[in-house]
């Protein structure tokens, strides 16, 4: 049975394991060499895809933030 003392420490673990398999995948995939240029293209424009998305979204963040 999980006692209510022991939720801190279950949830830094989980935490930390999480953290940890996120950085063995993020070195998994970091390591793949593209050799396709046409998939090295899409992959590109992925990329900034997601930047302009993440800018958009800090950019609304950071308004909200000064607001509240």
């Amino acid at each position: 049975m999980i006692e209510i003392e022991n939720i801190q420490e279950i949830g830094a673990g989980t935490a930390i394991v999480g953290l940890l398999i996120a950085f063995i995948l993020y070195n998994k995939i970091n390591k793949i060499e593209i050799s396709n240029p046409v998939v090295a293209d899409i992959t590109q424009q992925i990329q900034n895809g997601a930047m302009a998305f993440l800018n958009a979204e800090y950019r609304y963040l950071a308004i909200f933030i000064a607001v509240v």
